[in-house]
């Protein structure tokens, strides 16, 4: 009985709840970029909605980086960028993917972190230089770029001594 049990539970964990949440995440990557294209109240109603429904694949699903990201988004949307922090952290605990960087700077800056931001920024730009043009704040996105320009420079010049 025990061993039926385990493997009840097995399958549950390792391919039915898997497989629910690579449905909803679909789903909700919809209804993230819907979102995303909102100008009006709809953003925050639809990122809530999003949040709803992220909340049973998180318990059961944490490695997915996927719905990681939309939960991230969506309370970023909802103007808690502190949380969204918190949820791009973890996520990087199962991956360290450019993306990931660029949201957390951008998360980062939206909490009035500047220096942290600008950190994650760094890492992002390197890795994919076209990210730079996803910092809205010229100001932010002039200081990432020299920051980066700065290691760059210092790393060649280690290079050729």
């Amino acid at each position: 009985m025990a061993i039926a049990g385990g493997a009840i539970y097995l399958a549950y964990a390792f391919c039915w709840a898997p497989m629910i949440c690579n449905h909803v995440e679909r789903h909700l990557r919809a209804l993230a970029a819907t979102a995303l294209d909102a100008t009006d109240y709809r953003a925050p109603l639809l990122a809530r909605t999003i949040l709803e429904g992220v909340r049973d694949c998180d318990d059961h699903c944490a490695p997915n980086i996927g719905i990681a990201m939309i939960k991230a988004l969506s309370e970023r949307l909802v103007g808690r960028p502190a949380d969204a922090v918190r949820t791009y952290q973890h996520a990087m605990r199962y991956a360290s993917r450019p993306e990931l960087y660029l949201d957390l700077g951008l998360a980062l800056a939206e909490d009035h972190r500047r220096e942290e931001a600008v950190n994650a920024l760094m890492i992002a730009v390197e890795a994919a230089p076209t990210f730079s043009e996803s910092i809205l704040d010229g100001e932010l996105k002039l200081t990432v770029e020299n920051a980066v320009r700065q290691r760059n420079q210092k790393l060649r010049e280690r290079q050729g001594s």
